[in-house]
């Protein structure tokens, strides 16, 4: 059984488009699925023009609205709704979706493959970029130090890596949940960070999967493509206080703070250094820097 879990708001239109690039997909013999949509607090436009189509009362899809948007909590209510479809079900895995991507028709054939035939409990996607082919993640997570007001400060950013050839997959240490296929067992042990609504989400998952002892990979044939029909970062979501909050949540668990995240929250890099890193954001209890077995840099 696969289920695929889908986080929507205000995206009519993106949503048909990525439930039909489902319903194309070639599945592995004998296979069932279920579509799970949990609907962030979409303004009655886009949530009629959604109950308007054919996909509403698709037998396979079940869809479920929230009147309040709760942001990236979303995807814990996804994982609460497949959960209690699931019931320790043998054999069974999770897609991770955002609704502003499309999945190639091979897609689940080549991410399912890819884990199956290397043991893996997580595969991700590849995605084109200005005509060339790029991992959904990161191979290795390259961490430097700076110094921030006379603390050294771990600090990553997203880079760009291309495919390596002539491997059909590449093990890695981040792989996004744009599309991301996970056993269902591993699935049910490592859940997605609640505190964290606008930032950070899917790299606090990767690296809870690592932590779990849990390996991930990346099929370089599963093909995803995104913002197709351009879409854009909704608006109001990524305000400063929720950009700031979500990104001390992250440093407070990992010790890292992702540097680019200035240019979301509005400010300098330093000011954001000096920000993310305030001791009185940590919660009681959590100690920064679990997880991250090496430095690099």
């Amino acid at each position: 059984m696969f289920y695929f879990a889908v986080l929507t708001y205000n995206r009519a239109e993106s949503l048909q488009a990525l439930l039909k690039s489902i319903l194309d997909l070639k599945f592995p013999a004998a296979a069932d699925f279920k579509i799970f949509i949990f609907d962030n607090g979409s303004a009655p436009a886009h949530r009629e023009r959604f109950q308007r189509s054919s996909f509403f009362h698709h037998p396979r899809i079940v869809y479920k609205y929230s009147p309040l948007n709760t942001y990236m909590r979303g995807k814990c209510h996804l994982e609460d709704m497949v959960s209690e479809d699931w019931k320790d079900q043998q054999n069974c895995f999770l897609i991770h979706l955002d609704d502003d991507v499309q999945l190639t028709e091979s897609w689940l054939l080549n991410a399912w493959t890819v884990l199956q035939d290397n043991g893996l409990d997580a595969c991700g996607s590849v995605v084109e970029f200005n005509g060339e082919t790029f991992l959904m993640g990161q191979q290795t997570l390259d961490l430097i130090y700076e110094n921030v007001e006379g603390m050294a400060v771990r600090v990553w950013d997203w880079h760009w890596q291309s495919v390596p050839e002539s491997v059909a997959y590449s093990r890695v240490e981040f792989a996004g949940h744009m599309a991301l296929l996970v056993r269902m067992e591993t699935a049910a042990r490592v859940r997605h960070e609640p505190r964290m609504l606008a930032g950070g989400d899917d790299i606090d998952y990767s690296l809870a999967l690592r932590k779990a002892g849990f390996s991930m990979g990346i099929a370089h044939r599963a093909k995803m493509v995104h913002r197709s029909l351009h879409e854009q970062t909704a608006e109001g979501f990524r305000t400063f206080d929720r950009v700031l909050g979500s990104w001390r949540c992250f440093y407070n668990k990992w010790g890292v703070v992702r540097r680019s995240a200035c240019f979301e929250a509005g400010v300098t890099s330093q000011e954001w250094l000096r920000l993310v890193i305030q001791p009185q954001a940590a919660p009681v209890g959590v100690k920064p820097g679990l997880g991250l077995e090496k430095d690099r840099g």
